[in-house]
């Protein structure tokens, strides 16, 4: 079955040059290309017994948005596989597939004998992707979207010889994936006419372009291999140079006169050439700035001045430049663009000057005219005071009328001001004197205090103030800085005593007037020093004693004064007696005693038995007559300031020890010696006595322990011993001593 295609806008150009050879021809490259101009769609598919297959692109997406694309068609390897289709004359292969193939595709000829041969491998360019054309055929429509591809390169079959007798009725495409062997087409396009054209010999011919662009020259030479006379179409001349006057397709055709001669016809392709944009990004420029120069409505282009499209320069002065573009054909025209380079402002930020810290200063910018615009960096505000920190560089931009900008600096040095100090405050007593010396100043600084001082020069100052020390440095910058000076008033010195005389050793206690605060230092004048507000001194020796306190008060100011011969130390009287008699007696009980106290004046004697005190110097003195007795004697004698010194002595007075013990008694009822007891005059301890007797047997007839209470003779309730002598034993102690006493002896009852 045989299809023929309707509205086929781009069509396969085969210009087959049949040249003999020997015995063959060789097939020449297909080129040549259509623009498509209108699109239709078919609106139904062509019967099945006719030779028509309607195909149309439609309103095809072409890449790009391209409003002209090459176009021709061709089939998927999935679709209609191994039919023929035949394509009407056309310049250019258009394959139309529904499906996209990324990869190479093989090309094969088909001979007049039905066989392939010559195949050459080539890749698809993709025109368009999911265009909404349809196809049709056997009456049925075939909606898209589908993918136009086109060969990328010429089908060249330019060096293969056909085998004699035979000729190239039509190309196949293959895509490799599909991996059928050759002959195995997925689109056979059949050449119309080429199956029963007579045989011709081709003219010699020689055509110096096939394409180039307006305003170029062409010659076009045909020769007759018969000699026949060769005449070419619209009047041109063969051999002779002319230049076509509008762009596009030309077609000239030469004929010979000569029936054997083939009629030859070549297009001449003529490129508009293209118009060309000379762009500026900006037409008035400052002096340094940049700008980019592009042409437009062409492929290439090429600038003058040593302009590089694209790249952006710095233009030196005013000037016109021209760009020449070259199309893709490699038409060349150009356009010229003027550039205006206008001066800088002569921004001026003002001359460097210096201020002391803490100072303010203004800024203000000028050159870029009045009504410019003038912007500082570091945040300054033109024409507004700021206070600096540091020595900078500010920056002014300075903006004029045509947005030329320029800059300018200026150094603002900010100088420290002087480091000094004053001194630490100070305290001192009136008095004392002072000297003031401020530190940091440094070479060439101007120093001053206030209040008359004079820098290292001592002075007593009379009251707490506040000095200034001011230094100006050699920049001028000033600082400042003050201490106190206080001044202590001298502590209070003033003390008193209990007491400014006594007798040795004198214990005096002195008591200050001043502050408890304060630190108290005595001097005694006795060698001996103390510490403290209240202190208590003795004083050991005799003499008049210079005292001195020295007070330093708590800021430690310190005087001090002596009182001169202020305490008075005299002699303790010294109480020392004599008595006589020295000796002990039973039948002395008066004694005299002899006063010999040194610095006394007054007297006391106390006699320690009892009596009054007596007041004499030499007094005598009779002790009690009684038993033994020990008296402690103590004189005390007074000097005129009331010093006492008391002595005391020890007189004993002993009574001897006197008993008598007789050897018989007769308890015969008489009124004479009807007892027997031991007879004491004197010396018993009569709470120390034991009387014990007993008989020959040695029976214990009678005790007593009362010195008192003698034996009766009677032995219990057996009335009176008999007669004979008794064993009896007496213990008893002495009241003058601590001495015990045992005595034994007989006695005798006589009755």
């Amino acid at each position: 079955m045989k299809f023929k295609i309707n509205y086929i806008i781009l069509s396969v150009v085969f210009c087959l040059m049949y040249v003999l050879v020997g015995h063959g021809q060789i097939v020449g490259p297909y080129t040549g290309i259509d623009y498509a101009t209108d699109y239709t769609n078919p609106d139904e598919g062509a019967p099945c017994d006719m030779t028509f297959v309607n195909a149309s692109i439609g309103d095809a997406d072409f890449i790009n948005g391209a409003a002209e694309v090459p176009m021709g068609w061709s089939f998927s390897g999935t679709w209609n596989s191994g039919v023929t289709y035949f394509d009407g004359p056309g310049e250019e292969v258009l394959l139309v597939s529904l499906h996209t193939y990324t990869e190479s595709w093989r090309v094969a000829l088909r001979l007049s004998d039905g066989s392939t041969t010559a195949t050459l491998d080539y890749d698809l360019t993709l025109v368009t992707s999911n265009a909404t054309g349809t196809l049709a055929s056997c009456g049925i429509i075939y909606g898209g979207p589908y993918n136009y591809e086109r060969p990328s390169q010429l089908l060249d079959f330019a060096d293969y010889v056909i085998p004699p007798g035979e000729g190239v009725i039509g190309i196949i495409f293959e895509p490799f994936a599909d991996g059928a062997a050759n002959p195995d087409p997925h689109g056979v396009i059949v050449l119309e006419g080429t199956e029963a054209e007579p045989p011709c010999d081709d003219l010699v011919t020689d055509v110096s372009s096939v394409e180039f662009c307006l305003g170029g020259e062409v010659t076009l030479t045909a020769e007759s291999t018969h000699g026949g006379t060769i005449t070419w179409s619209d009047g041109y001349i063969d051999g002779e140079a002319f230049r076509p006057d509008a762009a596009g397709i030309h077609t000239f055709t030469a004929t010979s006169d000569h029936e054997d001669d083939c009629e030859f016809t070549i297009d001449i392709l003529v490129n508009d050439l293209p118009e060309i944009l000379a762009i500026a990004d900006d037409s008035l420029l400052c002096v340094g700035e940049e700008v980019v120069f592009t042409g437009d409505g062409a492929v290439s282009y090429v600038w003058d001045l040593g302009v590089v499209d694209g790249v952006a320069f710095i233009p030196a002065a005013t000037a016109i430049y021209t760009a020449t573009g070259t199309d893709v054909n490699g038409c060349v025209n150009s356009d010229d663009v003027l550039v205006e380079v206008v001066a800088l402002p002569p921004v001026d930020a003002g001359p460097d000057h210096a201020i002391c810290i803490e100072e303010t200063t203004v800024l203000v910018g000028a050159g870029a005219g009045v009504d410019g615009e003038y912007i500082w960096d570091r945040g300054v505000v033109d024409g507004e005071d700021f206070a600096p920190v540091e020595t900078e560089s500010y920056t002014l931009t300075g903006t004029d009328e045509n947005g030329c900008v320029n800059t300018d600096e200026v150094i603002v040095t900010v100088n420290p001001l002087p480091v000094i100090n004053a001194g630490m405050d100070e305290e001192i007593c009136i008095g004392d004197e002072i000297t003031l010396s401020g530190l940091g100043v440094e070479v060439g600084d101007e120093i001053a205090w206030d209040r008359g001082i004079i820098d290292g020069v001592p002075f007593a100052p009379t009251e707490t103030a506040t000095y200034v020390f001011t230094v100006t440095s050699a920049e001028g910058c000033i600082s400042s800085d003050a201490m106190v000076v206080t001044v202590h008033p001298l502590p209070e010195v003033e003390f008193t005593e209990d007491d400014t005389i006594g007798c040795e050793p004198f214990t005096v206690q002195f008591t200050s007037f001043s502050s408890d605060e304060a630190i108290y230092s005595w001097s005694f004048g006795d060698g001996d020093n103390g510490v403290g507000a209240n202190v208590l001194h003795t004083y050991e020796g005799v003499g008049l004693y210079d005292v001195r306190l020295t007070v330093t008060s708590t800021e430690g100011c310190v005087d001090s004064d002596t009182y001169n011969e202020y305490i008075e130390v005299i002699p303790q009287p010294e109480a020392i007696f004599t008595y006589n008699p020295l000796e002990d007696s039973e039948f002395n009980y008066t004694y005299v005693f002899v006063n010999r106290s040194m610095d006394a004046t007054i007297y006391s004697w106390n006699f320690g038995d009892g009596s009054p005190s007596v007041f004499e110097e030499n007094p005598a003195h009779e002790f009690p007559q009684t038993a033994n007795g020990t008296y402690y004697v103590e004189l005390t004698a007074t000097n005129d300031i009331g010093c006492v010194s008391k002595a005391q002595q020890i007189i004993k007075i002993t009574k001897e020890l006197v008993f008598y013990i007789p050897n018989a008694f007769t308890p015969d009822g008489d009124p004479f010696n009807n007892t027997f007891k031991p007879i004491f005059t004197m010396g018993l301890d009569v709470y120390d006595y034991h009387l014990t007797i007993y008989n020959r047997w040695g029976e214990m007839v009678f005790e007593s322990f009362d010195a008192n209470f003698g034996w009766d003779g009677s032995y219990g309730n057996g009335g009176l011993v008999d007669d004979g002598s008794y064993i009896w034993i007496i213990e008893f102690g002495e009241v003058m001593s601590d001495k015990k006493h045992i005595e034994r002896g007989n006695v005798t009852i006589l009755k």
